[in-house]
C-alpha cells in the first residue's frame, strides 16, 4: 500500500507524516517497518522510484528540464545531483548514451560499473 502510494506520486513531494497517516501508524514505527521490508527509508525508496522514472523518460527522448519537472525535482541541478548519486553518471550523459538516437538495449550505470571516462568500453544500451 505504501510502496504503491509512492509509485503513484512520482512527481509529488510525499512526507513521512502523510505515509504514516495513510498506514495508520506513527511515523517512527512506519519508518522502521518500511526499512525492515525494503532495506531503505521511505524517502530513499521514493527517490529511487523518481530517478528510475527519469531514466525511462530520458531513454524515450524527454528533455532534461521536462524530466526533472515530471519526476518532482525542484530544478535541474537538484535532479542532476540526485541522478548522479544514484546511477554514477549525469542525466545528460545517460541521455546521450541511451536516448532514442542511440542504439537500444540495457546499460548498467551504477557507480563503479561504468565510467564516462572509459570511452573504449562503452556500455550497451
Amino acid at each position: 500500500m505504501i510502496r504503491q502510494h509512492l509509485h503513484d506520486r512520482v512527481s509529488e513531494r510525499v512526507s513521512l507524516q502523510d505515509l504514516a497517516e495513510l498506514a495508520g501508524l506513527s511515523k517512527y514505527h512506519l519508518a522502521r517497518l518500511f526499512r525492515r521490508a525494503t532495506g531503505m527509508s521511505p524517502h530513499r525508496y521514493h527517490l529511487c522510484v523518481r530517478t528510475s522514472r527519469a531514466r525511462s523518460l530520458l531513454r524515450s527522448g524527454c528533455a532534461l528540464p521536462e524530466t526533472a519537472s515530471a519526476t518532482g525535482f525542484f530544478d535541474q541541478s537538484h535532479f542532476t545531483r540526485a541522478f548522479k548519486r544514484m546511477f554514477g553518471v549525469t542525466p545528460g550523459t545517460y541521455a546521450r548514451i541511451c536516448g532514442p538516437s542511440s542504439h537500444r538495449g540495457k546499460v548498467d550505470v551504477r557507480p563503479g560499473v561504468w565510467s564516462p571516462r572509459s570511452r573504449h568500453d562503452q556500455p550497451e544500451c
